[in-house]
């Protein structure tokens, strides 16, 4: 078998290599006087564009004649994205060049070809399937349009149950938003996501039995009127050593000595690059003095993004009951990261 570039015809190759582009223009520029050529399919005369709209992609699997005739797989050119064997089609193309002209084209079609050879041509089709999905969008309600793979709430039937569709392939071979049949609870999160996945991390204080803290990152998968945003949290629970175990803050401090928490907020896409990094500075206001942070992120890419909370400390004096002073600590945690998929 050879290919495209190998071809030993520079005219015939430009004609394949522009088809299989489909760059109309170079293809009839190839042709004598643009399109005048004349074209035969199993000794029948078709039309140039007829023939160029209904046919998508050539495999060519090897050539006779001195490169003037070329045997391969044609793959049919149609509006579902399917992938079906059946339009495949083994065929000879034999061209009749006139100087750097082609001005006549014959196709033979239902050709015997090798096994091999259409395995490769399902491989490209596929190919070709996949780069027509990845520019494949849906429209929103607000007129936007989506990649394929998006999700979208929806609200359905009398009782306004919401479900979830997706930008994808339905039966007839279209890309339109289909029902996915998972149903959606307003009042909770479509998916969570946590670090740890149960409980909390804890982390104890520079000094002895001084203070410690517990900590949660969460990601909230949830819908933005109609399509996905993630809420980001990051939580961390202040405690107290006093007298023979762990307390909660229980007290209210002055000004001052409240406890605070210092750390970065950073998001990557899936492809790895920084879509936000964010100094955050937290300070507890009420007792039992929590230090949380959340943020909101919508119009994500679709894919596994990561989120990370990192360089944490939490710091500040602490007292008792006013009187038992407990001493300046300060509680330096370990990065915490979550990864969640939009889409």
């Amino acid at each position: 078998m050879t290919t495209v570039e190998a071809l030993s015809h520079p005219v015939v190759r430009s004609f394949i290599e522009a088809f299989n582009q489909r760059d109309l223009d170079a293809w009839q520029a190839v042709l004598v006087d643009g399109g005048d050529a004349v074209f035969v399919q199993d000794g029948d005369y078709v039309g140039i564009i007829e023939w160029w709209e209904s046919t998508r992609h050539f495999t060519v699997g090897s050539e006779t004649d001195g490169g003037t005739s070329v045997t391969g797989v044609s793959h049919c050119k149609k509006q579902s994205v399917h992938l079906d064997p059946r339009d495949l089609d083994g065929v000879t193309w034999k061209f009749t060049v006139a100087g750097d002209k082609i001005s006549q084209f014959e196709i033979t079609t239902d050709v015997e070809v090798p096994f091999e050879l259409v395995k490769q041509a399902l491989g490209e089709a596929d190919q070709l399937r996949q780069e027509k999905l990845a520019r494949s969008t849906c429209t929103a309600s607000d007129g936007t349009k989506h990649p394929f793979g998006t999700l979208r709430r929806r609200r359905f039937g009398p009782d306004g149950q919401e479900q979830v569709q997706q930008c994808t392939v339905g039966m007839y071979g279209r890309v339109d938003w289909i029902e996915t049949g998972i149903k959606v609870d307003p009042d909770k999160p479509f998916r969570t996501y946590r670090d740890p996945a149960t409980g909390k991390k804890t982390f104890m204080g520079e000094k002895d039995r001084v203070s410690k803290v517990e900590a949660v990152l969460t990601a909230d998968l949830g819908w933005d009127v109609e399509l996905q945003k993630v809420t980001v949290t990051y939580e961390v629970i202040p405690y107290i050593w006093e007298s023979i175990k762990w307390f909660g803050e229980n007290n209210e401090l002055a000004a001052g000595f409240e406890p605070k928490m210092d750390f970065t907020l950073t998001l990557t896409g899936p492809d790895g690059a920084m879509i936000s990094s964010e100094d955050i500075t937290v300070v507890g206001k009420k007792v039992p003095y929590p230090l949380k942070a959340e943020r909101v992120f919508r119009d994500l890419a679709l894919g596994t993004h990561k989120v990370t909370a990192s360089g944490v400390k939490t710091r500040g004096s602490k007292t008792t009951d006013g009187r038992n002073y407990t001493g300046n600590d300060k509680v330096v945690l370990s990065e915490q990261s979550v990864e969640f998929t939009i889409g």
